[in-house]
């Protein structure tokens, strides 16, 4: 079982690698355009999140076991509303390797990618990204992190996990309301 979820995981990685590929190769003006946008939007200013209140809203998700797939799709909460999530990787010992990013609608891909350029170093999450709302670190099966963020504006943000391969699958919806 963990050789062929193994080999699904490269197989994904080799995906979204050759989607990376495809879209340099199309015409400047649609390769470029979210490289720019990215690059140049400015980062969002982090909201000072005071440690001793108690967060509006608490969710925790997890992993569905080994597979990659969070065992909560979607939850919902109040705009500017703290927020805490507590992210579980449900993983066996000798399984892999997840996070989860809450990130602006329509950028889970370039998220994706530019988690695969920051590197295993960097946890697969791409430091300074303006298009990641909040994240947690790479989670070892068995252990988890949490994040507390101020939730934004009304509408339906993703969140996804940045390890290559995994943000195919690995998908859920934050509804801010």
């Amino acid at each position: 079982m963990k050789f062929s979820h193994l080999m699904v995981t490269a197989a994904c990685a080799c995906a979204v690698a050759l989607s990376a590929c495809t879209k340099k190769q199309e015409s400047p003006s649609t390769a470029t355009a979210p490289e720019v946008q990215a690059s140049t939007a400015p980062a969002a200013a982090p909201v000072a999140v005071d440690p001793n209140k108690k967060p509006d809203f608490e969710f925790t998700i997890g992993t569905e076991g080994d597979a990659m797939a969070f065992d909560k799709k979607e939850f919902e909460v109040k705009a500017g509303s703290l927020v805490k999530v507590t992210f579980k990787n449900n993983a066996a010992a000798g399984g892999l390797q997840h996070n989860l990013l809450v990130v602006k609608p329509g950028s889970e891909q370039a998220v994706a990618n530019a988690g695969i350029q920051a590197g295993n170093d960097k946890g697969w999450t791409p430091a300074g990204d303006a298009n990641v709302l909040a994240g947690t670190k790479l989670v070892n099966p068995g252990e988890s992190d949490s994040v507390v963020f101020v939730a934004p504006a009304a509408g339906d943000y993703p969140y996804i996990c940045t390890f290559p391969g995994h943000a195919m699958v690995m998908k859920g919806v934050m509804h801010v309301k």
